[in-house]
């Protein structure tokens, strides 16, 4: 009979596991992902993936589902029905990149904290180098971020990510109580 690995530990900055899981669980979610730590220019959905990355990092770090209801949840009700679940799951998807290409661990810090880790910050310098129509510079950040000559997943997974958080500032403001698919009324009928 095979034994199952644990979960990789990839850091953290929380003194009790279950704090952040219940305090999110808690219907608090989305003010706590809104008011998550902020660098000097980082857009509003760039720290809502922020916060998506440290709840999921979270969830990886106590095993707790929680974490992850509350990231998808938040960022639902932040971005809408539609919108939300995308952010996520390329977030998500960046997030399983960092734990399969990254050396070392990745410090992150509870998500209503002010302050950013230094793996944060370059969380966050690789995200801004995968914005824009033509990304200067993403394969050497990706590479950096992870610690390793090339880190295709890395890179793939940022760039995905960057291009629908472009593609939804460009849609201008945007919430739950904006116009998307599942406010459109029903689907048309064939009669």
């Amino acid at each position: 009979m095979r034994r199952r690995k644990g979960p990789q530990a990839h850091g953290g900055a929380m003194r009790r596991g279950e704090d952040e899981a219940m305090a999110a669980a808690d219907g608090e979610a989305a003010e706590t992902v809104e008011s998550a730590a902020s660098e000097p220019g980082q857009s509003r959905h760039e720290l809502i993936a922020l916060s998506i990355v440290r709840l999921a990092m979270s969830g990886y770090r106590t095993g707790h589902v929680s974490c992850w209801d509350s990231a998808f949840s938040a960022t639902s009700e932040i971005l809408g029905p539609v919108d939300g679940p995308a952010v996520f799951g390329r977030v998500i998807a960046l997030v399983h990149a960092v734990r399969c290409e990254r050396v070392g661990t990745f410090v992150f810090q509870p998500v209503a904290c002010s302050g950013l880790s230094s793996d944060e910050r370059d969380l966050v310098a690789l995200l801004r180098a995968a914005r824009g129509p033509e990304p200067a510079g993403l394969d050497g950040t990706a590479a950096r971020f992870g610690g390793r000559a090339t880190a295709p997943l890395i890179r793939l997974s940022a760039r995905a990510l960057g291009v629908l958080l472009d593609r939804l500032e460009q849609a201008g403001p945007i919430g739950p109580d904006d116009l998307d698919a599942a406010d459109a009324g029903p689907p048309p009928t064939r009669h």
